[in-house]
Formats: C-alpha cells, sequence, structure tokens
C-alpha cells in the first residue's frame, strides 16, 4: 500500500492532548484549549476528518489564525442587545470553536425559560462541524438548528465564479432510544474539506464536485484551489443545484445578515470570518415531550426498518452512521493518514510540542 495510503489508529485522548498542547503554546488558556480540543476531536470520532485534526495545522481559523493575530485566543462573546428569547452578540474575533459552543449554550439557556432561544453571532470564526452545536441542543432535550456562513468556494447555479460559502446547516432532535436525529449538511454538493483531503491524498475529485475557472467541470483538486469552485448541492441545473444554491443564500441571510456580519462576499477576506445563528427549540413549549419522543422512536425506527433497496445493506437514518462510527473509533482509534501525521509531526517541531505517539512508539519513527 502506498505511504500516502496507509492509515494509523491514534486514541482519541492523544489527539485531544495534542491539539490542546498546540492551542495552550498558541496562547489559549488551559480551559479554553481543553475545550476547543475536545471540540475539534469530536469532529474526528464522528466520522467528519475534513472537519477534525486535519485543520489543527492548516486552517486560517486554527494555528495559522492565531499565530497572525486574525484569530483571538481570548475567545468571549458580548451580547449587544436581546430579548428573553434572542440575543444579537458579538465573538470579537474570537476562536470560533469555543465562541460557538458559547452562542448555543445562550439560546439553550434562553429555550429552558421562553421556550425558544435564537441567538445570532457576528464576527466570529471557523467553528468546525456545525452538527456539533445542534448536537449540544438536542443532548440537552431539545431541537438545535446551527448555520454559519462562509468564505467563498461555492458557484452559485448558472454563474461562472465562486460567490458563496459552502454555508452548512445542521438540526439535531433528541429520540426515547438510542442516539439522536443529526443532520449536518453543507448546501455545497461537497464539503471543501474534501478537497483539501483529495489535494493531500493526491486523488482525484468526484466527477460533479468542482468546477474550474471557467464553470466547466473538473476533477482536479489543485484546479479548484487555484481558480475554480464548488457546485451547490445538487450539482448541476438540471439536477436542482438551485435548491442547493437558494439553501446556501438563505444561510448568508439568517447567519451573515441577520447577525450583522455581512454575507459571503462581504466578510473580510483571509480570516475565516463569519456569522452564525443557534436556535434551541424546549420541546414542551410546543409538545408533550413523551408524544414527541415516541413519535421520534416510530419515525427513526420505521425508517431503519424499511426494505432496502437492491444493492443496498440497510436504510440510515441521518446521524446514525456517524454514532455508530464514533463507537469504533472510540474503542479502536481514530484513522489518520501517514500524510497527514507527517505534516503533524512538522507542526509539532515548529511549535515545540511532543509529536504524536501510537502505541508507545512514536509514530514519526515509521513514517518519512
Amino acid at each position: 500500500m502506498a505511504v500516502n495510503e496507509t492509515q494509523v489508529r491514534v486514541p482519541a485522548s492523544d489527539l485531544i492532548e495534542f491539539a490542546r498542547a498546540a492551542f495552550v503554546r498558541l496562547g489559549m488558556d488551559g480551559a479554553d484549549a481543553r475545550f476547543a480540543a475536545e471540540i475539534l476531536i469530536d469532529a474526528n470520532l464522528m466520522g467528519l476528518d475534513t472537519h477534525g485534526i486535519a485543520h489543527l495545522d492548516s486552517h486560517v481559523g486554527y494555528a495559522p489564525g492565531l499565530q497572525a493575530g486574525l484569530v483571538d485566543p481570548r475567545p468571549r462573546i458580548t451580547v449587544l442587545s436581546e430579548t428573553p428569547a434572542t440575543a444579537l452578540a458579538d465573538a470579537h474575533g474570537g476562536f470560533g470553536l469555543i465562541v460557538a459552543a458559547r452562542a448555543m449554550d445562550l439560546a439553550i439557556e434562553k429555550a429552558r425559560h421562553a421556550g425558544a432561544g435564537v441567538v445570532a453571532l457576528r464576527n466570529s470564526r471557523h467553528c468546525g462541524a456545525m452538527g456539533y452545536y445542534a448536537r449540544r441542543a438536542a443532548e440537552a432535550g431539545m431541537v438545535g438548528i446551527a448555520m454559519t456562513n462562509a468564505s467563498p468556494w461555492v458557484v452559485p447555479t448558472n454563474a461562472r465564479r465562486k460567490m458563496l460559502g459552502t454555508n452548512p446547516i445542521a438540526i439535531g432532535a433528541p429520540s426515547r432510544d438510542g442516539p439522536p436525529f443529526l443532520l449536518d449538511i453543507a448546501t455545497s454538493t461537497v464539503a471543501m474539506g474534501k478537497v483539501e483531503t483529495a489535494m493531500r491524498l493526491q486523488h482525484e475529485l468526484v466527477p460533479g464536485w468542482a468546477l474550474d475557472g471557467e464553470a466547466s467541470p473538473t476533477i482536479d483538486p489543485a484546479v479548484v484551489y487555484r481558480e475554480g469552485g464548488l457546485t451547490p448541492l445538487g450539482s448541476t441545473a438540471d439536477r436542482s443545484s438551485y435548491k442547493g444554491y437558494g439553501l446556501a443564500v438563505a444561510v448568508d441571510i439568517l447567519a451573515g445578515l441577520l447577525s450583522g456580519t455581512g454575507w459571503t462576499l462581504r466578510l473580510t477576506k483571509g480570516t475565516s470570518q463569519s456569522g452564525q445563528i443557534f436556535i434551541a427549540l424546549r420541546i414542551e413549549a410546543f409538545a408533550e415531550r413523551d408524544v414527541f419522543l415516541q413519535g421520534m422512536s416510530d419515525l427513526l425506527g420505521t425508517l431503519t426498518s424499511a426494505e432496502p433497496a437492491p444493492g443496498a445493506a440497510r436504510v440510515l437514518f441521518p446521524g446514525q452512521l456517524e454514532f455508530e462510527t464514533r463507537a469504533d473509533r472510540e474503542a479502536h482509534g481514530v484513522p489518520l493518514d501517514l500524510a497527514l501525521l507527517n505534516r503533524l509531526d512538522g507542526f509539532a517541531d515548529r511549535l515545540g510540542i511532543s509529536r504524536l505517539s501510537y502505541a508507545g512508539q512514536a509514530v514519526g519513527e515509521s513514517r518519512k
């Protein structure tokens, strides 16, 4: 097997400690660094490797932004205006993982008293996988919704140039038994992290994911970075890409304009600036909890018991695979490719922290 296709399993606790040490070295205090590391590696545990440890040394919302002074390592949010059910808050360019979690917690607290909590967060930074924040509300027994806009990588339907972010939407809802429903989707055909991974591993892209600088299809990730962009969810107009395009614009309205941050092309370039919105809905404000939870069990159970189509193994509900992946990775470690591990070695050396180790042996000893 080629080196860049080889993977090793690394315990999540080791990845959390590695990220924590990096964040502390980059100016974060101990409690925030630990919390941020846990959120970052949570993405890996859920199988969302494009939003996990691979971003630590490469994404401007993380180490590069902290080192350049584009991200505040002492994150805080200031409430600018509020009602019992709503708040507008400023993140002051603070580290996105922390300020987003605090904003969702504020929405949850408001929902406990008012039945619904809506917090718009301006001047935030990249905050990782949005599903984490929707799940945070679901684990508090509520329905959670989280959205963020982002740097321009998506070419609108019938346009020639990228103008919108991948602008993800996440929705979580608790169930009576088992894991919650968890939808976490980009409004582009694929998340930008998939292109980053393909670039690192020198793989081609799946046809339909991306366009070159002339809005023609491309499977070369380098072309996307150099001149192109991603397609909206749906890929092409005849496959209903106008739906993904419309959803991306809707996120810009709700997360960007409503927060006062601005829509994608008005974000400060090169800073990972973003606007976000977090919504928590207390179930009892709308329905009897037992009735709702029974309905969730009926809904998810009926879906997963559906007869599979020919060639398909089973029917899953949104989030089920991620929670199954989490159980496997908590037990057996997070798979990381050697190309990424080599890169993290260099990052650790430059930062002056310990390299990742595996099974008592420095992983770097077996890597080039």
